[in-house]
């Protein structure tokens, strides 16, 4: 399958039909998503507390970008998915799982305490406090990783395109 499919994707939303949506503009477009996110400073999560004269406070979350980063580059490789049937590019994505996989089991074995008590295996958890050292190191690590595979991606995007150049050549 190439990337010159031009199927319609259709929705039920007007402003989507208002744009064109070909296979291969709807992976430009999450492509330049990537790029503006991998742009921006890469910041965790928090609570932002703005107090108002009237004496109430509103919060308002501002998203990990290094969450988004992850949910983004992983779009991007489900769309690229049609093009990462050459071992070369599942294997270099299996690396990055992979060390992602290896570093997550070295986190698990690290010991957190819990509401100021004893420590626990992180391991051992069914959800790691999003606040802890460890998962902030966890995700940090992990957004690290996606960087390195939207690298790839855009490798594997580059190279498909120009071997359907050649073809039309041919």
């Amino acid at each position: 399958m190439g990337l010159k499919n031009n199927e319609q994707f259709i929705d039920a939303d007007d402003e989507f039909h208002k744009e064109s949506n070909t296979y291969e503009e709807i992976l430009l477009r999450q492509m330049q998503k990537c790029v503006e996110i991998l742009s921006k400073e890469v910041i965790g999560g928090y609570m932002k507390k703005t107090p108002h004269r009237g004496g109430g406070i509103t919060e308002v979350y501002i998203e990990d970008v290094r969450q988004v980063i992850i949910n983004s580059v992983e779009i991007l490789r489900v769309l690229l998915a049609p093009s990462l049937l050459k071992k070369e590019h599942k294997d270099k994505l299996e690396e990055i799982y992979s060390k992602i996989n290896k570093f997550k089991k070295e986190i698990e074995k690290r010991k957190i305490s819990i509401n100021g008590g004893e420590k626990i295996e992180v391991g051992k958890l069914k959800v790691i406090p999003v606040d802890s050292i460890v998962w902030k190191e966890f995700i940090e690590y992990k957004s690290q990783q996606y960087r390195e595979m939207f690298e790839t991606l855009i490798m594997i995007y580059n190279n498909k395109v120009s071997e359907d150049k050649a073809e039309e050549i041919e």
